[in-house]
């Protein structure tokens, strides 16, 4: 069965937790799969952990359904509560994941998200995107760009800053209407470049990975 037409994933949260179950013996397993949405338990094989930001999206395009959160609006205030960051981490995600990035976890790298242009298995990610919330009360620094400049550099990748900005008359009941995503890109600027050409930045492209023999 198609996954388009296949019943959305029965998926359980609780009240607290920042992730979401879906059982694995869903007929949308094979599309979490490819699509990377989530991880399966590493003890609990018949069980798959997603993060708020994806239950969310996958929520509303219709793969999954959390029965006690039967409404877009409850799946929205549960979440928040669980993570006051939820909104903005989520508006950058469903940019991203709208755009036909695969958007999986940037922990590894001190950032918000990576982002690849196919699978993981076949190529590294191109982009680290920080999130940053403008009502937050951690300021953007020169100090955190150049260091993570220069980690991009190192893993061959390029950071994206996504500011998340709030209409001035957001409130949680617009849940994601009203929240609007500025994105920065930053590259480090090695000391010798193209006469005429100083200011400009090469396309992105996807860096394949050396296969295992």
């Amino acid at each position: 069965m198609d996954h388009d037409t296949a019943p959305p994933a029965a998926a359980t949260f609780v009240s607290g937790q920042t992730a979401v179950c879906v059982p694995t013996l869903s007929r949308q397993e094979a599309y979490f799969s490819v699509k990377r949405y989530g991880v399966v338990d590493s003890v609990d094989e018949y069980q798959r952990w997603m993060t708020l930001e994806e239950a969310f999206f996958l929520a509303t395009t219709g793969h999954i359904h959390i029965e006690t959160l039967s409404t877009q609006g409850a799946m929205w205030a549960a979440f928040t509560s669980a993570d006051d960051s939820f909104p903005s981490r989520y508006t950058a995600y469903a940019l991203y994941r709208s755009r036909g990035w695969i958007v999986q976890s940037g922990l590894l790298y001190g950032v918000t998200f990576v982002l690849y242009r196919m699978s993981p298995d076949i190529v590294h990610a191109e982009y680290m995107v920080y999130v940053h919330d403008t009502t937050s009360s951690c300021a953007l620094s020169w100090q955190l760009l150049q260091m993570l400049t220069r980690l991009a550099e190192d893993v061959k990748k390029t950071v994206l800053v996504c500011e998340v900005q709030r209409a001035s008359d957001w409130d949680a009941s617009l849940m994601y209407m009203g929240l609007v995503c500025k994105e920065l890109c930053f590259r480090h600027w090695p000391a010798l470049f193209t006469e005429g050409a100083s200011f400009a930045m090469a396309e992105s492209h996807a860096i394949p990975k050396r296969t295992r023999s």
